[in-house]
């Protein structure tokens, strides 16, 4: 092995996933070894399968990192290379962020998720090193982190970073929405409320319209996941009147008009929602963003379903689910699972409404959200099921829900959006 190829392999061991190459570049290059001499390295360490290259990215397996590391403390270039590691995640996550609104806001999701063990063990070092760095970008990730799956996570490091001494500050504010939004997803309304009012408090302090919208973001979502929808949409309206701009500064402003949208539905002002959601649409085709377009989906689909309009609700569901996946956005998903259900229960299908709903409960249970979305969603949801049960009889309904219920969450998901997978 020449030594530029046993330089890089040690380098590497300091990524915890898969990396691309830009990765490798900015954090491996550095002495003897030039960002222009990483990919052809990267390939000759594939070709003598110290990696393992899948599409754009690669892996080293575990014992080969091991010995890398090995190699990368006789260097003495492990500080420097976690230091190095830390930062360009850290600078990850701060693009991200950027350039959620935009065509690019799907290939962010994608990264974010590949790169969740980098991202973990940045988090750490920082925590160690760098309290406000940490700060940052542990706020950075309430875009990302609570709809993707990672609930428990989100709440371990938020509530770690905040409680390091660092001065306040937009950072911490964000830091405390972004645990505010987990929060309430996880259920715990009381502590979510506690957060966001010292978000708002913060925010204010703050003087900045992008606070002012994040604080109204998670007292919003924490009002309308907590039953009050006249809450939710007084405390967002205020802040997209006082703080919105056109065009949309950001993800915190869209954010507030996603609460706005359900809680026109919420509070029975079935008009004003369809008709918010669908410019919410329009403006979300716009910037070629898909997080705030997929709930605008939503709520055509619910309201397509509260208005006797099934075909269109499915239409608007699957275009949610499409979203959502895209996005791995697991409760997306298993919000979109719902409405799919309702819209087959609607129709008659009850084989395909037992087999969406036991896919969206495996997503529910995947997220341990305890309180499966809305409300105003668990209301009907009853409802829903004792049409399909009816449609197709208890003994049917059971077979065909438990069958999807026991299955790989990505396999019943598949069957869901493509139909059966090649065997």
């Amino acid at each position: 092995m020449l030594p530029l190829e046993r330089l890089l392999w040690a380098r590497l061991s300091v990524f915890r996933g898969p990396l691309e190459a830009a990765d490798a570049e900015s954090v491996c290059a550095g002495g003897p070894l030039d960002a222009d001499d990483i990919p052809p390295l990267l390939d000759r360490l594939v070709d003598q399968s110290v990696l393992q290259q899948t599409g754009t990215r690669y892996r080293m397996l575990d014992t080969l990192c091991e010995y890398g590391a090995m190699w990368l403390a006789e260097l003495g270039e492990e500080d420097a290379l976690v230091r190095r590691h830390a930062a360009h995640f850290a600078t990850v996550l701060s693009d991200s962020e950027a350039g959620w609104l935009s065509d690019q806001q799907v290939s962010w999701y994608t990264r974010i998720s590949a790169s969740h063990s980098d991202v973990r063990a940045a988090l750490d070092h920082l925590i160690e090193v760098d309290p406000d760095a940490a700060v940052e970008m542990a706020g950075r990730t309430g875009l990302f982190w609570p709809c993707c799956g990672h609930l428990h996570e989100s709440r371990d490091y938020l509530e770690r970073v905040l409680a390091l001494d660092t001065p306040k500050g937009p950072s911490h504010t964000r830091a405390l929405w972004a645990l505010g939004i987990t929060l309430t997803l996880q259920g715990d309304h009381h502590s979510a409320l506690r957060i966001g009012e010292e978000c708002a408090a913060a925010a204010h302090a703050d003087g900045t319209p992008q606070s002012e919208l994040f604080a109204a973001h998670t007292l919003g979502l924490t009002h309308l996941m907590a039953g009050r929808p006249q809450a939710a949409f007084d405390v967002c309206d205020h802040a997209l009147i006082a703080h919105g701009t056109s065009p949309p500064s950001g993800a915190p402003q869209l954010c507030c008009m996603v609460i706005r949208v359900f809680a026109h539905s919420a509070l029975g002002r079935l008009s004003e929602a369809y008709e918010a959601a669908i410019a919410l649409r329009r403006l979300s085709v716009r910037y070629g963003e898909h997080w705030a377009r997929s709930y605008a989906f939503h709520q055509l689909a619910f309201i397509d379903l509260l208005q006797g309009r099934a075909n269109d609700a499915e239409r608007h569901a699957r275009a949610m689910l499409a979203c959502k996946h895209n996005l791995h956005d697991n409760l997306g998903i298993a919000l979109a699972l719902d409405l799919l259900t309702g819209a087959n229960a609607v129709q008659g299908n009850g084989i395909a409404a037992a087999r969406t709903s036991g896919t969206g409960n495996t997503f529910w249970r995947m997220l341990g959200h305890p309180n499966h979305g809305t409300p105003e969603l668990s209301e009907v949801r009853d409802e829903w099921e004792l049409q399909a049960r009816k449609a197709v009889g208890d003994d049917a309904y059971e077979k065909a829900f438990r069958n999807a219920l026991n299955h790989d969450a990505e396999y019943s998901l598949a069957l869901v959006m493509h139909g059966p997978l090649p065997s």
